[in-house]
């Protein structure tokens, strides 16, 4: 009567009603029995009508205060994932300013380890070239440090959120 691929199709197809079944069951009748449970116990209880769904509607605030308070959370801990990349990307950028030229790779001993050191760097650089202000690597000196102090202002307020 089915033949074998009429038959085959017939339990792919009850497999997917038990699987939109499930789902149903659990997006729909979980929710209602569980907070209908509520409601029904206090009717056995003895209180009125009113009262019990005073109670059920309680247990909504309390439920929904609770997904809120959760919301907000995890805003928070994203905003603070945010702001903990940006310092990262912050101190990369700083260290690409730094290392273009004038950079002097004898101003310190190795590469800087943080935010402080390649400020203390640009500076160092600016010194080196403060005996003649007029030259073009003085002048690219005080727009390296000029970035970099942007760049580091950024990265304490970053900072701040990230480890707050």
């Amino acid at each position: 009567m089915w033949g074998k691929r009429g038959y085959s199709k017939f339990i792919k197809m009850n497999k997917y009603k038990k699987y939109v079944v499930g789902i149903l069951v659990g997006l729909i009748a979980f929710p209602t029995l569980t907070l209908g449970g509520g409601f029904v116990s206090s009717l056995i209880q003895g209180k009125s009508v009113e009262e019990a769904v005073q109670i059920l509607a309680d247990q909504m605030d309390i439920l929904i205060g609770r997904v809120d308070t959760l919301e907000e959370n995890q805003a928070s801990q994203l905003e603070k994932i945010e702001a903990c990349s940006q310092e990262q990307k912050l101190l990369y950028e700083a260290e690409k300013v730094l290392f273009k030229p004038p950079y002097q790779p004898d101003v310190g001993s190795g590469p800087p380890s943080n935010f402080e050191e390649i400020v203390s760097y640009a500076e160092i650089t600016l010194n080196h070239y403060n005996n003649n202000p007029s030259s073009e690597y003085f002048q690219l000196a005080q727009q390296q440090l000029g970035e970099i102090r942007i760049l580091y202002e950024e990265y304490k307020k970053q900072k701040a959120i990230c480890e707050s």
